[in-house]
Order: C-alpha cells, then sequence, then structure tokens
C-alpha cells in the first residue's frame, strides 16, 4: 500500500497558523484543573440563603442571655456586611428575616426573664418589629412571597413562622406595626478597651457595636454579657 503525505500548502494551510494552533492545543491539553478559571453564581436565592445562615451562626456564638445583647450581636451581621460592601437587597432580606425569626421566636419565646430587665426586653421586641418590617419591605420590593422566602433560607420552622407572620399581619399588643419605634441605642468602640468580667479581664475589640445604657460627662455606660459597664467616651464614637 503506497502512503500519500500531503503538505499543508497542499491543503492551502499556511505552517505558521498551524503551529500556534498545535501550541494552543497543547496548553489547553496540559493546563492544571487548578488552573481553569472558577466564578460562584451568585443569585438572589444564595444571598438569602447565606444572610440566613450567617444570623443563625450569629446566634450560636452569642452566649448571652440578655435579650437587648442578643438584638446587637444580631445587628452586627449587616453591620459587618455593610462594611464589606456585600450586603444586597437580597442578602438584607434574608439577614431581617432571621433576625425576626431568631429574636421573636427563639429567643423572646424561650429565654428567661430574669437575665434581662423590662426595658432590655422591650428594646429587643421592637428590633424584632423593626426587623419584620424591614423584611416586608424587601419581599415587596424583589417579589418574593413567603413561600419562597422561607424555602431561600432554608427555614426549619416554616409553620411557627407563619403562624407568627399571621399574628404580625393582624397586629395587636407589642405586635403592631403602625407605629415602629426609634431604633436601639448603641455605639461602636473605635479602639480596643478592657473591662473586669467575674471571671477575669477580657478585651472588647475595636469596631464591636455595643447597647448603649447611659452617658454621664466623659464617660458612657454600655452593656456587655449581661452587666453594666463604663468606658471613655474618647473609645468610642461618640462625640
Amino acid at each position: 500500500m503506497k502512503t500519500v503525505l500531503i503538505s499543508a500548502s497542499q491543503w492551502g494551510l499556511n505552517p505558521l497558523i498551524m503551529l500556534v494552533a498545535a501550541l494552543c492545543a497543547n496548553t489547553v491539553m496540559s493546563q492544571s484543573p487548578l488552573d481553569q478559571p472558577s466564578q460562584k453564581k451568585i443569585t438572589v436565592r444564595s444571598e438569602i440563603e447565606r444572610a440566613y445562615s450567617e444570623i443563625r451562626n450569629a446566634a450560636v456564638d452569642s452566649h448571652t442571655v440578655n435579650a437587648l445583647q442578643f438584638a446587637v450581636d444580631l445587628d452586627n451581621v449587616a453591620d459587618r456586611n455593610k462594611s464589606r460592601n456585600t450586603d444586597s437587597d437580597a442578602f438584607l432580606l434574608g439577614a431581617s428575616l432571621g433576625q425576626w425569626v431568631h429574636l421573636e421566636i427563639v429567643f423572646l419565646d424561650k429565654a428567661p426573664n430574669q437575665f434581662s430587665s423590662a426595658e432590655d426586653i422591650q428594646l429587643a421586641r421592637k428590633d424584632a418589629v423593626r426587623a419584620f418590617s424591614k423584611m416586608r419591605e424587601l419581599q415587596a420590593k424583589l417579589g418574593i412571597d413567603d413561600d419562597a422566602l422561607l424555602s431561600a433560607a432554608d427555614c426549619k420552622i416554616k409553620q411557627r413562622v407563619k403562624e407568627l407572620m399571621a399574628k404580625y399581619r393582624a397586629g395587636g399588643g407589642e405586635l403592631d406595626l403602625s407605629s415602629v419605634p426609634a431604633a436601639t441605642p448603641t455605639l461602636i468602640l473605635r479602639q480596643s478597651i478592657s473591662i473586669q468580667l467575674p471571671s477575669g479581664a477580657t478585651v472588647l475589640p475595636a469596631g464591636t457595636k455595643m447597647p448603649l445604657i447611659g452617658r454621664k460627662g466623659e464617660t458612657v455606660q454600655i452593656r456587655y454579657m449581661d452587666a453594666d459597664y463604663e468606658i471613655p467616651i474618647s473609645a468610642t464614637d461618640l462625640k
């Protein structure tokens, strides 16, 4: 059998083009999987799920039994994402749902009130009401109903949440949304401070958001781990 060799010129192909094509093919074939481009797809669903998960983790990591401190610990999630410019509307929707669920259902329904003053409980419940109001505002903006929201958040207590949603819609007492109260007073530490706990000294890092209890001269009173402490006003964002 006679073998016939056909040159690139006979096919009308440019040898230089063929060489470049061969080199490109070899590069692609030898490329490591670790060098392949990768991009996470971000959706409204994934943002809601991320926010709800971060709120849930913050609730677990918060070891306080004080209602107001618990509310502040959850607020820190949205503040942290805002500082990183990762607080999309979908994220804030999931965060608002998470705050409301963990404040109204998980904490206030079960936490022993002897560790929180009546004022602390009232302020924490006001935070829950505001979170619910913000959630409804964002649901309307994004066109997401309750079932879709709870599904995206992977909420494990959907029926309980729906029951309380119905009570909020009906209104009544502290659940009345017609007059959402002012925000819980807080401050942010601009520098790290040391406070003396019953178990020993601890350091609160700069950037920590704290409940503001009172202000007197050059000091302010904050609440941490169910107790009040005085710190210099110069260490905070207050003037």
